[in-house]
């Protein structure tokens, strides 16, 4: 994309506004050779709006994140790559869920030193982030310019080990699944031009999120790289329901904690120690200031397994 978001002209921008559904969420766009003050007056489609980037203006640079309009990118989450063009990572609010989104664009030369610096420096922005902002749900993806696994590429040289180990790192520290591995679809997703014998699996999408009805596709193009599209729902986390306040007034609760607590405490305790009344009355007192137990029969049990650490 370098030279048509330069000139605003050119054949790839209609391919990609072709491409672009009306429900894209997301868009991660990867060489965008332009200068960061001209990068919000370009457009994609559906209203979709630059929302994160790390831009340079030489080639084998840039990444841009284009969001829907109701995604809304958190004030003080931006991170950026310490040499631009290389990464851009932030937190976002859609539709009243937190998502950690990050886009990426590796090292296209064949140097393990400085790739291992972008996916380290990526490392530490991710995990900052997660921190700071309480958010778990992770996406990243981009053109990655290194392969997972042997079946990855058509090369037999592995020219990028500690960056690809430094990778893993990330996967494992975000809990992220590969969707094209999930989907089973592991396409190549990168050809050399005019040589069909040279391809590779580069270009990658990431969630920790868990999801369903996922649908994954990898769809060539006029680029040297195909479009690589994910769509899915977010599946709802099965909790456990809290425990309401009036559980702790029941005569229920009240009656078989007392119970509980007199029966474990002259179990461990001489009628000379701390008389059995007090003790559960102090117990009691604990578990009305702390709340900790989801039902009732819950809090006896942990109940049993507390008062004899306690003596």
């Amino acid at each position: 994309m370098r030279r048509e978001f330069q000139r605003h002209k050119g054949f790839k921008i209609p391919a990609l506004r072709q491409l672009t559904q009306q429900t894209v969420t997301f868009a991660i766009l990867t060489e965008t050779r332009i200068h960061p003050r001209d990068i919000n007056n370009r457009k994609i489609k559906w209203g979709l709006k630059p929302i994160l980037h790390s831009l340079d203006t030489e080639p084998r640079g840039g990444v841009a994140i284009f969001a829907h309009p109701e995604a809304k990118l958190l004030p003080g989450s931006t991170r950026t790559s310490a040499t631009p063009g290389h990464f851009a990572a932030g937190v976002v609010e859609y539709h009243g869920r937190k998502l950690l989104v990050a886009g990426i664009y590796g090292d296209s030369a064949n140097n393990d030193i400085s790739s291992n610096l972008i996916f380290q420096e990526l490392k530490a922005e991710l995990s900052q982030l997660k921190f700071l902002f309480d958010v778990r749900d992770v996406i990243l993806a981009g053109d990655f310019n290194l392969v997972r696994t042997r079946a990855d590429t058509t090369s037999v040289h592995n020219r990028k080990p500690r960056s690809m180990a430094c990778l893993e790192e990330i996967i494992d520290n975000n809990h992220l699944q590969d969707l094209a591995v999930l989907h089973g679809n592991l396409s190549h997703t990168w050809h050399r031009a005019h040589n069909n014998l040279q391809s590779s699996r580069l270009d990658m999408i990431f969630t920790s999120a868990h999801i369903n009805n996922l649908e994954f596709r990898v769809t060539p193009t006029v680029f040297d790289h195909s479009f690589v599209s994910a769509k899915f729902g977010f599946a709802k986390k099965q909790t456990t329901p809290a425990m309401k306040d009036y559980i702790l007034g029941t005569d229920e609760f009240i009656i078989s904690s007392y119970e509980e607590m007199e029966g474990i405490l002259r179990q461990y305790t001489s009628p000379d120690d701390n008389p059995p009344h007090l003790m559960t009355y102090k117990m009691t007192m604990i578990m009305r200031d702390n709340r900790p137990f989801r039902s009732w029969k819950k809090g006896l049990l942990i109940l049993k397994r507390v008062v004899p650490l306690m003596l």
